[in-house]
């Protein structure tokens, strides 16, 4: 019997150095490829072999631009590049599947999947939206002009590889809509679990990088009406957080629905032009839990029914909020909820 092995090319950096499943991407795809070998393109992760797993380590780097200034800057970082392309390429041949995490432009060239004998064992998760020429005229700057070419070269690519066969897979409909592909899955990356809402939940939580709260107006507004503090976990700086936000460090992905299923209430406000459908929310829907999104949220229209939803931008002052939080609706979340965890393509 042939072994099944996935490559699996995600250009994304571990949450904690060293330890590749403190992203909650392979803690997913570790699940959905749950029986085969699995080989993973990783930022920063450093190579390392085990059972069923190994880690094909790209050049540490921040994002997509400072890739691209050590290619062209760095003989060390241009030497390794070279040796991981090779390394891609004899496991590209040798795998029965590639699974690739787009938009990123480098794991996008390095996993050529305009090319008919990849395309057809490819699957595309395209899980964030891109720049677009909306949203680059109100916020014009050079890097979001940047952004907004490296977006347009991503979807020629993207409608090439569908051209040739790739599969393809969502996380929000804007996502889709946005690169343009006609035959998509809509699939959010997470594992559903079960924490049952009761009324002894107190608190207000929020997940994310540190970065998504700096310039957020919206949320700089909103802490102030909330009755205590805003706890914040995610990786990141922790030496710049405004009043009324606790830091409370990094939860590994695993533990994720246990930690939040203590707070009543999940803040997701956000202002990045490159949100999908955070894998966080989908966690406290799994839950019953209230969450807080702002309406120019790029997911808006995919949780607007939501039972439990509050809009930001309805809320004024803690009095308001804390009445609210009082009158839970009496509408069933079920149907909503089984809709969401479907999305998973786990059975929880």
């Amino acid at each position: 019997m042939n072994e099944k092995k996935v490559l699996i090319i995600l250009g994304e950096a571990p949450f904690v150095k060293g330890d590749a499943t403190s992203n909650p991407s392979v803690s997913w795809l570790k699940e959905y490829f749950n029986g085969y070998k699995m080989s993973l393109i990783m930022r920063g992760a450093g190579d390392s072999e085990q059972e069923n797993q190994k880690i094909i380590s790209l050049p540490e780097s921040k994002n997509t631009l400072s890739m691209i200034k050590g290619l062209l800057f760095s003989n060390s970082h241009r030497e390794d590049f070279g040796r991981v392309q090779k390394v891609i390429r004899q496991e590209k041949n040798q795998s029965s599947l590639i699974w690739l995490r787009a938009p990123s432009l480098i794991p996008l060239l390095l996993s050529t999947c305009w090319k008919k004998k990849y395309a057809e064992k490819m699957y595309i998760h395209i899980c964030a939206n891109r720049l677009t020429w909306a949203f680059l005229k109100r916020n014009f700057t050079v890097a979001n002009l940047f952004k907004f070419l490296n977006g347009k070269l991503t979807t020629l690519i993207l409608k090439k590889a569908e051209r040739s066969g790739a599969k393809f897979f969502h996380t929000g409909n804007q996502v889709q809509e946005a690169f343009n592909i006609k035959d998509s899955t809509y699939l959010i990356d997470y594992l559903p679990k079960h924490y049952p809402y009761n009324k002894q939940r107190e608190g207000f939580v929020f997940l994310g990088r540190t970065s998504k709260i700096q310039g957020n107006a919206e949320l700089s507004r909103f802490v102030k009406c909330i009755p205590g503090e805003l706890n914040l976990y995610g990786p990141g700086e922790s030496n710049a957080i405004p009043n009324g936000i606790s830091y409370q460090g990094i939860v590994a992905p695993e533990l994720v629905a246990k930690e939040i299923s203590q707070y009543a209430v999940l803040v997701c406000i956000t202002h990045e032009y490159y949100e999908g459908f955070p894998r966080v929310l989908a966690e406290a829907i799994s839950q019953d839990m209230w969450v807080v999104v702002n309406r120019s949220c790029t997911f808006f229209a995919d949780i607007k029914y939501y039972p439990y939803l509050i809009i930001s931008e309805d809320i004024a002052n803690v009095h308001q909020l804390e009445s609210l939080l009082q009158k839970r609706p009496m509408q069933s979340n079920n149907d909503f909820k089984q809709n969401i965890e479907d999305k998973s393509l786990i059975n929880g």
